[in-house]
């Protein structure tokens, strides 16, 4: 039973995933008007909800982009940080949401911390996306 249980939930996090990657490709193209970066849009979204301790941060694995709670800090990949796209401002926006939601103690939040533990190795051998949000 509990096989069944592991192998429905890794089914539905390996298709949230492949929707991610395909979500991410199709809108990496889409110009934006505004001309900001994943960075400064993030930078802004955390500035107007108050969070000034927390540093967003740039790293090269690709579609890894998550919140890491333990350190306080949204890490975007080098294609999200710099990019212009509507993909780079919206996966920036998401990481930011989770700062936020940090912020006001989001009980799922603390729940998805407890279970993970330290993101940074999860994410570098798991799935690479955001998919426990």
């Amino acid at each position: 039973m509990i096989l069944l249980i592991f192998l429905v939930a890794l089914v539905i996090a390996l298709l949230a995933q492949w929707h991610v990657k395909r979500a991410q490709a199709r809108h990496s193209h889409t110009t934006t008007l505004s001309g900001y970066t994943g960075a400064e849009v993030g930078e802004q979204i955390l500035r107007q909800a108050g969070i000034t301790n927390v540093d967003i941060v740039e790293h090269e694995q690709l579609l890894g982009d998550h919140y890491d709670p333990l350190r306080k800090r949204p890490v975007l990949f080098k294609a999200n940080y710099h990019g212009t796209s509507a993909a780079a401002l919206g996966v920036a926006a998401h990481e930011c949401g989770h700062a936020i939601q940090h912020k006001m103690t989001y009980a799922p939040l603390q729940t998805r911390t407890a279970a993970v533990g330290d993101c940074s190795s999860f994410w570098s051998i798991s799935f690479a996306t955001c998919c426990l949000c």
